[in-house]
This record gives structure tokens, C-alpha cells and sequence, in this order.
């Protein structure tokens, strides 16, 4: 059997021991899926801006000793999954050992409870309370990915990741991780830029009509029920998008971006 170690599977499938299944339409789109439930579309959006983004790093990082962690961050459909991978994949391709952390698995509730939460919230307490709780603390293990970054720059030749099975709603609290001899990590996650410790936080900017035009090409498993995909695109995805845009100057040092003419833009936001 070929290794897929230095591929986008490799990447994914280095999660926690994923298993993965790829494929390639004619029109060259690679289709991923995990039997955690996940699925990923890359396109050339996202092998653009991929590789916009790791030219980049590897301009600004020149030390070989030097650990790296990296957050992918933006609105639902912008492209975090596939984009994560791939930075990962084209590290491990120049031989440099990374592991992307998704932070899919880090709200505190599973994703079919933590829709039921979002919901109950907006019934009682109406738009601001749903608005606030999402992104929040209350929400995502902000903690718990600050302490994983931690401990990898300060050397530690194993964390504890978590991951939840999407299909299930299954959550595994702590599984031993390797990462004493990797250079770099990458969080990838809507809310990814807000981790303590980062080196570089980068969010993708697009718009809305573009991320879920994205999310439904997924079509993720946790979202299949009509009454929860309405609520999630007439509540849930509205007001992250507007708190995104909101704080985004405050938590990212990178802005990347696919523009209309087909070509990757990288944009420094240094304070």
C-alpha cells in the first residue's frame, strides 16, 4: 500500500488515526471523507491560497529549530478544513513534520447537542444571548487548545487531543499524541484565530453568498435535519459572520483572500 504520508489524506488521516477515503473528479476536485464523518471539497481555491500562504511562512520563518504554531480561521465554507490540510500536506511534503489540529472537536458540547443548545438559547433569551454564546468560552475549549500550543512550543513530547465523531456525537476526552519531533501545528476552526499562543493567526476573507455555496457542497452530517439547516443559515451563520467581521482586525495577523480574477492574495495586518 502507498503512504500517503506528504498528501492532504496523510494530513487528515494523521488526525488522531483517522481513516480516509480520496477521489478526483474529472474537473479535479478532490473529495476527502473521514470515517469521523467529515467531509472535504478542495478545489483550486484552495491549493491557491495554500500555497500563497506556505511561500509566505517560509519567507518569514528561516530557523529549522524554530516550532510554529498556525491558526486557520474564518466563517463556515470559507475554506479552513481544505486550506489546513493542505498547509500541513506541503509541510510534510519538504519534509518538515506537522500535525493539524481541528478544532471541530473542541466545543465543550458535541455538534447535535451544541445546535440543540444554540436553539434553546435563542428561544429563551432571543438573538443577543445566541449572538454572544457563539465563539465564546461557554462554547469552545479555548483553554484546552492554548494548553496543547503550550505545551508543543515549550517542547513536550506528548499532548492530550480530543475528538468527537460527528456521525455519533461521541467525544473521546484525552488521546496521547506524539509531537516532541514536529515543527509545526495547525488549528483549523471558525473560531481558530481566538487560541492562545498562536504564531501566526490567518483568516480567510470571502463572503457570505461564497462560504455557504462551500458548506453545502460538504454537506456535513451533523446538519441533514431541514429545521436545523434553516435555523443554522438564518441565525447561526448570519451572526458569525457579522462577529467575525467585527473582531477579525483584533485576532488575525494574516489575511488571505481568493479574488475574483482567480489569483491567491495574502494580506500582513501587524499592530
Amino acid at each position: 500500500m502507498a503512504s500517503n504520508e506528504g498528501t492532504v489524506a496523510g494530513a487528515i488521516g494523521g488526525i488522531t488515526g483517522l481513516n480516509v477515503a480520496s477521489s478526483t473528479s474529472e474537473n479535479g476536485e478532490e473529495t476527502i471523507r473521514t470515517d469521523n464523518g467529515d467531509v472535504l471539497k478542495i478545489n483550486v481555491s484552495h491549493r491557491k491560497r495554500a500555497q500563497v500562504l506556505f511561500d509566505w511562512l517560509n519567507q518569514r520563518y528561516t530557523n529549522p529549530n524554530e516550532k510554529l504554531v498556525i491558526a486557520i480561521g474564518g466563517p463556515s465554507g470559507s475554506g479552513k478544513s481544505e486550506i489546513g490540510a493542505l498547509i500541513s500536506s506541503l509541510y510534510q511534503s519538504a519534509g518538515v513534520p506537522a500535525l493539524l489540529v481541528p478544532c471541530d472537536n473542541y466545543p465543550i458540547r458535541a455538534p447535535k447537542f451544541n445546535d440543540a443548545h444554540r436553539r434553546e438559547l435563542f428561544d429563551a433569551k432571543g438573538k443577543d444571548a445566541l449572538a454572544a454564546y457563539l465563539g465564546s468560552e461557554d462554547e469552545i475549549l479555548f483553554s484546552r487548545l492554548g494548553d496543547i500550543s503550550r505545551d508543543f512550543l515549550n517542547g513536550a513530547d506528548t499532548v492530550n487531543l480530543r475528538k468527537i465523531n460527528m456521525q455519533t456525537c461521541e467525544i473521546t476526552e484525552s488521546i496521547p499524541t506524539k509531537v516532541g519531533h514536529l515543527k509545526v501545528l495547525v488549528f483549523e476552526g471558525t473560531w481558530s484565530c481566538r487560541v492562545p499562543g498562536l504564531s501566526e493567526s490567518v483568516f480567510l476573507a470571502t463572503d457570505f453568498k461564497k462560504t455557504a455555496e462551500h458548506r453545502a457542497k460538504r454537506a456535513r452530517v451533523e446538519i441533514q435535519n431541514d429545521e436545523n439547516r434553516r435555523f443554522i443559515e438564518e441565525y447561526v451563520l448570519p451572526f458569525e459572520q457579522v462577529t467575525l467581521e467585527k473582531i477579525r482586525d483584533t485576532i488575525a495577523t494574516i489575511w488571505l483572500s481568493y479574488e475574483d480574477d482567480g489569483s491567491a492574495k495574502l494580506a500582513e495586518n501587524r499592530k
